[in-house]
């Protein structure tokens, strides 16, 4: 595994790949030290803070996924959205389990999709800030179950239409 570094602004600095990495944790951290009240009544302690983020950022991910919606960040940040992509006939992934089973090889039927992929977007076309290329994001297990979840009931349930996005 990668050594770990400290560097400033609490961001943890993968020495052999050179990726950012930003923690809840640090995020709290940075909250601390700049935002903190000197009340200890307002303050709230990792554990709030913690819960606080999930629970955000789970709403974030149901609104994108179910309703379709496209969350753009302040601070001209970007936005978040899905994006459905019809997928090529040369691009299709083989089906390695049956390819062991039978030594056929064939490519997954993908019919719960009809043919689409569906995937998270980090649209930066709104977004205006320095040094953009290095940053990218990727969805947490539970969003990418999310909208697996949703695809699968809408194409088993024929009175629901199937998944559309952007």
């Amino acid at each position: 595994m990668a050594e770990r570094k400290e560097k400033n602004i609490n961001k943890i600095v993968y020495k052999k790949s050179r990726r950012f990495q930003v923690t809840v944790i640090d995020m709290y951290k940075w909250f601390k030290d700049h935002k903190w009240d000197k009340e200890k009544s307002k303050r709230i302690t990792q554990k709030q803070y913690k819960i606080f983020i999930s629970a955000f950022f789970r709403q974030i991910a149901y609104k994108i996924v179910i309703e379709k919606f496209t969350f753009i960040m302040p601070w001209k940040l970007g936005s978040f959205f899905v994006r459905k992509v019809k997928r090529r006939k040369n691009k299709r992934t083989y089906d390695w389990g049956r390819f062991k089973r039978e030594g056929i090889k064939a490519y997954y039927p993908n019919q719960h999709t009809f043919g689409f992929r569906f995937c998270f977007i980090w649209g930066k076309d709104l977004a205006s800030f320095r040094n953009q290329g290095p940053y990218h994001f990727l969805p947490t297990r539970s969003m990418k179950k999310l909208l697996y979840e949703e695809i699968i009931d809408r194409s088993e349930d024929l009175n629901k239409k199937s998944y559309n996005s952007h």
